[in-house]
């Protein structure tokens, strides 16, 4: 190594240790983040509770988390970890400008029935905005923020009455803006018992030290991120528990197939150059195992990646990187988790000298497991097939002229219409998930063989009735009509969705005066889907329509 070598050496070890406590004393920074997490707990379950009891209730939670924010409004990032700074901020800056660009597609004269808990919803939604602008200087506001997004998504759900909003998209990231927040809370506390009982810390060091909130807010820090890096594991798993065994999913799942179903399902960003499109598929197709082999392997060694700030920052990238590839092949846009992970990467650059300790390292890859049961934590793992239970819209106008509808369309629902959750209205379908998936090896050989599932189809997760499909479109429209230009459109696009419809694809519809609309069309198809010589292939087994008029109802 040599005399420079071992100097340098030395120097990173005492830098830790400066950084974070040695000998005995590593108790506290561990009991302070099981206790936030335990609160944390504490406070989702009660938050939960809320919601059984009625919707309206959790209006009560969000009060609470504004009061709990100004107790607290004197805390300051001054004196933890920069690390943390850029984590807790920059969540707060992606969930306020959801929460500022992601307004409810409803309102009072589509809904006069709730008219109370929209006006409540609309005014929390500005308390978050200027919740999320003030976060910026004062971590607790951030709590409020986060709880904002909890409570737009829950009472969305109970208004327009849908089956199920998807959480995995937001979910992982709220939660760890509420974690953060409430270790900078117990910080406080602990601050405010040192000064009024004068208690001791690590040796008798006072807690307003700036080096004892580093340390503190630095272990926290850590946490936050292997409990997101159990979604990747938490994925990984869900592969390998696949009824197919370990390495079913890598040598037999032919991930391409997604860009089939997404040219199909309109969400593909290039399905509009449809030769483009199914070279890329053939080209993925090809080297599908070699794929599925880099993802496993990248979301399982997570656990041991943290170990290292140089490893975790590098894995990091990898998942924005794939995240960014996942949108341009299917349409799937992780914009929340692309933010968390960019953050994350920053803040380990805040760091990149720092050598994490054996505890720490322990205490990590614990909470990449554990955390899972406390948060909530992401579980992707499934078989692409090519048979797809396909969902959509036809909107027909006076004169008979029909135009496909995008997902995009839906605004807040958009996410359930995209993943064909507003119900198959009839069991006679393809076996099959959302876009072609199943968690069944037996489904995936039988679509790849010839998509020939024999009689005995088993009863969609989301049937769904036509009476309350009808009635939340037809509030839908309304909600459409009052909100539309001169030339009767709307740019349903601009709304932050989590899967997005190709804009490119979609043209005559958003051309479409809106006013002219008289029914809308719900089509439900089987089709088996394939790809030769740079050609979709289409082989409808079903269809089904359902018509929702509109005007004459």
């Amino acid at each position: 190594m040599g005399f420079k070598g071992s100097v340098e050496a030395i120097a990173t070890h005492n830098q830790a240790k400066q950084l974070l406590p040695g000998g005995g004393s590593e108790w506290l920074p561990v009991l302070i983040v099981f206790a936030a997490a335990l609160l944390f707990a504490s406070t989702k379950r009660c938050y939960y509770y809320l919601y059984d009891l009625s919707p309206n209730y959790v209006f009560a939670a969000f009060l609470l988390s504004a009061l709990a924010s100004l107790f607290f409004w004197r805390e300051r990032y001054e004196g933890l970890s920069p690390a943390f700074n850029i984590l807790l901020k920059g969540i707060a800056l992606s969930v306020g400008f959801y929460a500022l660009t992601a307004s409810p597609s409803f309102d009072i004269d589509t809904h006069a029935e709730m008219s109370s808990t929209i006006i409540a919803l609309e005014a929390s939604r500005l308390l978050a905005i200027a919740c999320a602008v003030l976060a910026i200087f004062r971590p607790s506001f951030t709590l409020v923020v986060c709880v904002y997004v909890l409570l737009s998504k829950d009472i969305s759900k109970a208004v327009l009455d849908l089956p199920t909003l998807s959480r995995t998209d937001y979910m992982p990231v709220v939660e760890l803006g509420i974690y953060l927040t409430l270790c900078v809370m117990i910080f406080e506390v602990l601050n405010r018992l040192q000064t009024k009982w004068q208690l001791s810390y690590w040796h008798a060091q006072p807690l307003e030290d700036r080096s004892a909130r580093h340390r503190l807010s630095l272990v926290a820090f850590f946490v936050a991120v292997s409990v997101h890096f159990g979604n990747y594991f938490y994925s990984a798993r869900a592969k390998y528990l696949l009824d197919g065994g370990p390495l079913d999913w890598v040598l037999e799942n032919n991930t391409a197939l997604l860009m089939l179903v997404t040219q199909e399902t309109w969400a593909l960003p290039i399905g509009h150059w449809p030769e483009l499109s199914l070279r890329l598929y053939d080209s993925f197709s090809a080297v599908y195992v070699l794929s599925n082999l880099v993802i496993l392997l990248a979301q399982t060694v997570c656990i041991v990646a943290i170990w290292r700030v140089g490893w975790a920052m590098w894995l990091t990238v990898f998942y924005d990187i794939t995240h960014i590839v996942i949108f341009f092949v299917t349409g799937i846009f992780f914009w929340k988790w692309i933010f968390l992970n960019l953050f994350i990467v920053l803040a380990f650059r805040s760091i990149r000298s720092f050598v994490i300790p054996n505890w720490l390292k322990l205490l990590s890859s614990f909470f990449v497991v554990g955390g899972a049961s406390v948060f909530f934590v992401a579980k992707l793992g499934w078989y692409d097939t090519n048979a797809l239970a396909n969902h959509y819209f036809l909107a027909e106008t006076e004169n008979g002229d029909r135009a496909r509808v995008p997902s995009n369309y839906f605004l807040t629902g958009s996410v359930t219409a995209a993943q064909q959750r507003l119900g198959s209205l009839t069991s006679d379908q393809f076996p099959v998930e959302t876009w072609a998936t199943t968690r069944k090896s037996s489904v995936r050989e039988k679509a790849e063989r010839d998509c020939d599932f024999g009689p005995g189809h088993v009863e969609p997760r989301y049937k769904g009735d036509i009476d309350s499909l009808s009635e939340y479109v037809r509030k839908h429209h309304r909600y459409i009509l009052t909100h539309l230009d001169d030339n009767g459109r709307i740019w349903y696009d601009a709304y932050p969705h989590h899967i997005f419809s190709n804009p490119l694809m979609s043209r005559e519809f958003y051309a479409l005066d809106k006013r002219k609309i008289e029914k809308y069309i719900y089509v439900v198809e089987s089709v088996c889907l394939g790809s030769d010589r740079g050609r979709l292939m289409r082989d409808t087994r079903t269809r089904h329509e359902f018509e929702i008029r509109i005007v004459g109802q």
